[in-house]
């Protein structure tokens, strides 16, 4: 398939949603199994700028919606520490939601915490007056409709579920809560949506890969700074404690304030 085919394919896609791509959108949702260059997406896209969407058009109803999102995952991830990941889904993820739309949000949880953390948080979504779709019923204007739940010691989408249509909902989420880069971790298991949006993919993963080591990188400084810390209280403390010691076990990683015994605790 040409290049200029590929991306009549991404367009006619987002139109079946009523989503016309402008070009920074068609980059992201670019449907192919081989890797674009950007330099070739670019080229391809900008002899045919006429047929793009208008550059923000739908934003202004796409940010009132991100902000009730990100309101009421801020206040449901400082409840449940449980959970890792809070990202919006559906047609808010898509950036052009109608005025109408709920709000799907996707979540994942600490390995073998998932049903637990479910019943609570429809407990607590109840008690906060959050308002939530009902099961069967069409959901209302900004109602939150909780609807993928993972585990993060299962985040493999399942064969049956691995659709073009899943793919681009992994491309398009929104992520507003990540702790311990559990997205990261989701994105680089799932490496069947290279088989519909291959350039994006990669793209994406070399990306998390630069955070990644740049996530080590401040980490290490961060432990130096915190051993060179560490260092100049402890010297004084125990140069001041030494005279007096009878057999206390101190050192830099810890401190028994009692002589040696068979007991830890007297």
């Amino acid at each position: 398939m040409s290049l200029k085919e590929e991306m009549l394919k991404s367009m006619g896609y987002a139109r079946s949603y009523g989503v016309r791509l402008d070009k920074r959108r068609l980059r992201e949702r670019w449907i192919s199994k081989e890797e674009r260059k950007e330099e070739e997406i670019e080229k391809v896209i900008e002899k045919n700028k006429e047929m793009l969407g208008v550059e923000g058009e739908g934003e202004e109803i796409y940010k009132e919606k991100m902000r009730v999102a990100e309101k009421v995952a801020k206040r449901i991830a400082f409840i449940f520490r449980d959970i890792l990941v809070i990202g919006v889904t559906g047609s808010v993820s898509s950036e052009y939601p109608g005025e109408e739309d709920d709000i799907d949000l996707m979540i994942i949880l600490r390995e073998e915490t998932l049903w637990k953390n479910r019943f609570w948080l429809r407990v607590v979504v109840f008690v906060l007056g959050i308002k939530h779709r009902k099961a069967g019923v069409k959901g209302k204007k900004n109602e939150f409709c909780f609807n993928l739940w993972l585990d993060e010691g299962s985040l493999l989408i399942p064969k049956e579920k691995r659709s073009l249509k899943n793919a681009m909902d992994l491309v398009m989420t929104k992520v507003i809560i990540n702790r311990e880069a559990c997205y990261e971790r989701y994105w680089k298991k799932n490496e069947w949506v290279g088989d519909y949006l291959k350039s994006e993919y990669v793209r994406r993963g070399r990306e998390y890969e630069k955070g990644e080591r740049r996530r080590k990188r401040y980490g290490k400084m961060r432990r130096l700074v915190r051993r060179f810390f560490n260092e100049v209280y402890f010297w004084p403390q125990y140069l001041y404690m030494k005279k007096g010691m009878r057999g206390e076990l101190v050192n830099r990683k810890m401190a028994f304030f009692h002589p040696s015994s068979n007991n830890l605790i007297e």
